[in-house]
C-alpha cells in the first residue's frame, strides 16, 4: 500500500473521499491550478532570510524538506530559479485535489516525518501562516512561527499555542527537539 493510501486511512479518509479526490473536473482542475502555480513561482522572491536558512541548515548535515499546500511541481521551480533545489531533500506539495488533505490538515506534515524515517519531535515545521502552525502542532512536532510581513507576528503569536517566544515576530511552539532539523 503507498504511502499515501496508508495516510490517508490513518487520518480517516473514506474510499468515497478519495474517489471524489479522482473526479475529472477535480483533476482539471488540479491541472490548471499546477499551471499557475508553475507560472507564479518563477518570479516569486524568496522571503527574507530563508534562502540563508535552508542553505546553513543543509550546510550542517541537517536534512531540509519542503511542506506546502501548492503544487511540488511549483517549488522545484522556485527552488531551482534560487539555486536552492540542490539542498532540499524532499518536497511534498499538494498531488492530491482533495482540500481536507491541505493544512492546517497534518497530513504533509506526517508525510515528511515517514520519508524523514523520523519522530515529530525530531524534527521542526517552520510555517508563516496560522494554518502552517496548526498543521505543524497537529502533526506533533515543535513549531516556529515565521512572521515574514508586518502585522504578522500579532496572527502567529505564543497565544494562540503552547510556546515561547524569544525574538520578536518569530515564536517557537512547543518543545526543542533533541537533535535541531
Amino acid at each position: 500500500m503507498s504511502t499515501y493510501y496508508r495516510v490517508l486511512r490513518e487520518a480517516g479518509e473514506s474510499r468515497e473521499r478519495r474517489a471524489q479526490a479522482t473526479h475529472p473536473a477535480a483533476v482539471l482542475a488540479q491541472e490548471l491550478l499546477i499551471g499557475l502555480e508553475v507560472r507564479a513561482a518563477q518570479i516569486a522572491r524568496p522571503a527574507p532570510g530563508s534562502a540563508e536558512l535552508i542553505t546553513i541548515a543543509a550546510n550542517t548535515g541537517r536534512s531540509v524538506t519542503a511542506l506546502t499546500n501548492n503544487s511540488g511541481a511549483a517549488v522545484g521551480v522556485y527552488l531551482s530559479q534560487h539555486d536552492l533545489a540542490r539542498y532540499v531533500t524532499k518536497i511534498v506539495g499538494r498531488h492530491n485535489p482533495d482540500p481536507a488533505l491541505m493544512k492546517p490538515s497534518p497530513y504533509r506534515v506526517r508525510i515528511a516525518v515517514m520519508y524523514l524515517h523520523a519522530e515529530p519531535g525530531e524534527c521542526i515545521f517552520i510555517g508563516d501562516t496560522e494554518t502552517d502552525i496548526l498543521a505543524g502542532l497537529l502533526g506533533g512536532g515543535p513549531v516556529i512561527g515565521y512572521a515574514n510581513k508586518p502585522g504578522k507576528a500579532e496572527t502567529l503569536a505564543p497565544g494562540r499555542g503552547a510556546s515561547s517566544g524569544h525574538r520578536p515576530g518569530r515564536y517557537n511552539y512547543g518543545t526543542s527537539p533533541r537533535r535541531p532539523y
